[in-house]
């Protein structure tokens, strides 16, 4: 559930011998808002009620997480003090597989109107994210791999690509800022990181070792991950290839 992170009182201004208009205040909570839009198709979406969106609200120097409730049209509003960092997030798991590709990271200097994009399509994930997500982004790709003694390296389907978080296959780590699954080659591409200069990357798939890498941003960036066995997580640090 939102809540309000302001508490800003009213300041009333007297002037003498003069009727001009009171200024707009430039120091009140503003508002974001929109819409989460489900991708069933390429260049089909609609608005998904179903949907949980979470919001981080950063606010001079400090992370609050809320919870945003969604009308019947999938619409919200969250109330935040001027000049926060906001980042929603409506990606899913292996309980609803809902995915959020592109980060969504606003910052509130006045009121936004920002929407969220999902899909729950796996014809459309990986490499196949329809071309509404990629305009004007920057974007995190690859391939999940596994290498088979004799054979080589082979891409491992249908694993689970997250920033910032992990919250699928039994896993609840942190926030995740967006999160997608790789497609039949393997291949995966995250978008909207334009707002970071470095994330953290989490790769899982159902009995297979979590890998945990730590990637450097200063342009659209290539990372492969190799999966391994058992579910002890390990730790990389990775820059731009």
């Amino acid at each position: 559930m939102g809540r309000s992170l302001v508490g800003i009182p009213m300041v009333v201004m007297l002037t003498v011998g003069c009727e001009s208009p009171a200024a707009p205040d430039r120091t009140g909570p503003v508002h974001v808002s929109g819409r989460v839009l489900s991708y069933y198709r390429a260049s089909e979406f609609s608005p998904i009620g179903g949907a949980r969106l979470k919001a981080w609200v950063e606010t001079d120097g400090r992370g609050t997480p809320a919870r945003i409730p969604l009308d019947g049209q999938a619409r919200y509003t969250v109330t935040v003090k001027r000049g926060s960092r906001v980042r929603l997030y409506a990606g899913g798991g292996t309980g609803d597989e809902i995915y959020q590709p592109c980060a969504v990271t606003v910052v509130a200097d006045s009121d936004v109107n920002r929407d969220v994009r999902v899909v729950n399509d796996y014809s459309i994930i990986g490499r196949a994210i329809p071309p509404a997500f990629l305009e004007q982004t920057r974007i995190l790709s690859g391939q999940v791999y596994e290498t088979i003694p004799g054979v080589g390296r082979q891409p491992v389907p249908m694993a689970t690509v997250a920033v910032g978080g992990f919250n699928d296959w039994g896993y609840d780590l942190g926030w995740p800022i967006a999160n997608t699954r790789a497609d039949s080659d393997g291949q995966y591409i995250i978008c909207g990181l334009e707002a970071d200069t470095r994330v953290t990357v989490y790769v899982a798939t159902q009995g297979r070792e979590m890998v945990v890498s730590t990637v450097t941003l200063s342009g659209d960036t290539v990372l492969d991950v190799e999966l391994g066995g058992i579910r002890d997580a390990r730790t990389q640090t990775i820059g731009i290839r």
